[in-house]
């Protein structure tokens, strides 16, 4: 429950304001639509990279940990004033975190081998807390946007930081499914 709380609170606190960013550092309406338009397209290609190599390898919370790093890295770039700056340099930067954004099914895979065949009907109640999170991130972040929106990507920044110690300490190296595949 908390990495989906973590998780949701971290991607509501910059994603649902990105446009805010875009308009923040000057951005016009036909530059933020080419990007926010190019996301999914690139998150889409990374998923069909990503998924398969997190399924050879039998290491999802290495690829998991992998690019909940990479995709935090990237977003934090924004706060430096040379890539945070112009179009080209933010599309960039925003289609490397699309490209990278596929840590959420792998989050779902590891909630439903941990929960097993005989639990897996609670699934529901885990991922609730990914849109309670969302909810309560959109409204605390909107908030904090009308002060200073640099203060959005941080916290969303920290709370990804604090869900990748929290993965890399408390859950196992491999999923059930992946150990029985090794054995």
């Amino acid at each position: 429950r908390v990495f989906y709380f973590l998780q949701g609170f971290s991607a509501s606190s910059f994603g649902r304001f990105a446009t805010l960013f875009y308009l923040d550092r000057g951005l016009a309406a036909h530059q933020i639509g080419i990007i926010e338009a190019a996301q999914p397209a690139v998150q889409l290609f990374g998923r069909q990279l990503f998924g398969p190599i997190a399924d050879r390898l039998q290491r999802k919370k290495a690829v998991w940990l992998l690019s909940r790093t990479l995709t935090t890295l990237m977003l934090m770039l924004l706060l430096v004033p040379p890539v945070g700056c112009c179009f080209g340099t933010i599309a960039v930067t925003m289609c490397a975190v699309a490209l990278f954004s596929f840590s959420g099914s792998i989050l779902d895979t590891y909630t439903l081998d941990l929960l097993g065949d005989a639990r897996r009907g609670e699934y529901g109640r885990y991922r609730l807390w990914l849109a309670v999170s969302w909810g309560v991130g959109s409204m605390a972040m909107g908030n904090i946007a009308d002060i200073d929106f640099d203060y959005n990507l941080i916290a969303s920044g920290a709370l990804s930081v604090l869900a990748i110690v929290l993965v890399a300490m408390l859950l196992p190296a491999r999923t059930r499914a992946e150990e029985a595949l090794l054995a």
